[in-house]
């Protein structure tokens, strides 16, 4: 199958991975990634604030290829930054099946790139909530939120099982016909939640 990269699509990669160069991974310091936005954004015009959490917001609209775009992001992180764990949250098993799907479509033209493979779990029920705490992620209470909002999540290049995710990826993919502002509302909404969760 052939895949033709967009300008934009390469613009948002070359963004985050210029924002990411003077971040320290091992720390993973709000603090840190606040200076990093600072010091990206000094001659930029920007529309969002910066808080002090750990969070990069990147919005494409849908079919734009934003899933394409961020598993090619995985694979310039992990080349760039040797960050090797990755967690996907999406909020529908149609949207599961459409990452697992892009996942298997662009395997090889990843592989062809950066020779490597995305190993990928998938977690979808209250059967999986041990294996996600036990992997990756130490708040029980929100897990379990996740998971009964079928929220689902992979694992990728079977990353040491006592570290945190290195990025974490939420993919709404809304309606088309879904007011923007309604979206950025629920978003927002989201954001507040996982603010909460202070060992995300």
């Amino acid at each position: 199958m052939i895949f033709e990269r967009q300008d934009y699509q390469q613009d948002c990669i070359n963004n985050i991975i210029n924002l990411l160069k003077d971040f320290d991974f091992k720390k993973h310091d709000a603090n840190n990634l606040k200076e990093v936005f600072n010091n990206f954004l000094k001659d930029k015009v920007s529309a969002f604030g910066l808080s002090d959490k750990l969070n990069i917001d990147i919005l494409m609209e849908t079919g734009t290829g934003k899933t394409f775009t961020y598993l090619n992001l995985i694979f310039e992180i992990n080349k760039i930054y040797k960050q090797n764990k990755f967690i996907i949250f999406v909020p529908r098993k149609a949207i599961l099946e459409s990452v697992k799907q892009n996942i298997k479509l662009t395997k090889d033209y990843f592989y062809n790139q950066y020779k490597k493979h995305l190993k990928t779990y998938v977690y979808s029920d209250i059967k999986s909530l041990s294996a996600i705490v036990n992997h990756y992620i130490k708040n029980k209470e929100g897990l379990l939120e996740e998971v009964n909002y079928n929220s689902y999540e992979f694992h990728i290049w079977c990353a040491p099982i006592n570290n945190r995710p290195n990025i974490l990826v939420f993919d709404f993919d809304p309606d088309q016909n879904l007011d923007l502002s309604t979206l950025r509302n629920s978003i927002k909404l989201f954001k507040k939640v996982l603010d909460k969760q202070k060992e995300l």
